[in-house]
């Protein structure tokens, strides 16, 4: 009787090790393919990262240009056209204009800015939309900045 539960005690604890074996084997296996497929994209991608949209793009650059005088309270980017009757799927179209506004209270900071904008390749034009004043100095204003048509 003895011997009955030494070698049944002793079968779950193989049984056990085993199926704790199996399932590592199965970890590494799903590792190994990972780094295969890793491996392959990499040479596919080179050293080159993922590159954004062109919208996001000219998001980060207008934010970069942006004179510390200045708070962006907005930036609107007009991404999506709804579907027409009768078609199916909404085509993702993009304005050919970003609008931004923001806070300052020197109107020479909006000067520099709108001449930063400018020279940049991707904009065709920009444009100040009215300037109101909110509270003590601080003014609020809209820039419209009209994209190239080759970007």
């Amino acid at each position: 009787m003895l011997n009955f539960f030494v070698y049944n005690q002793t079968a779950r604890s193989l049984a056990q090790v085993e199926g704790e074996l199996y399932y590592s084997q199965s970890l590494l296996s799903k590792m190994d393919s990972l780094k295969t497929q890793l491996s392959q994209r990499q040479r596919v991608l080179g050293d080159q990262p993922l590159r954004p949209t062109q919208l996001s793009l000219l998001a980060d650059e207008i934010a970069q240009t942006i004179p510390p005088a200045i708070k962006l309270l907005q930036l609107q980017c007009f991404p999506v056209e709804k579907p027409k009757a009768g078609e199916r799927e909404t085509r993702l179209t993009y304005a050919s204009f970003i609008l931004v506004r923001a806070q300052t209270s020197n109107t020479q900071s909006i000067n520099e800015w709108i001449a930063l904008l400018e020279e940049r390749s991707w904009s065709a034009r920009v444009k100040l939309q009215p300037f109101r004043n909110t509270r003590n100095d601080e003014g609020e204003f809209e820039l419209r900045i009209e994209t190239s048509q080759k970007e």
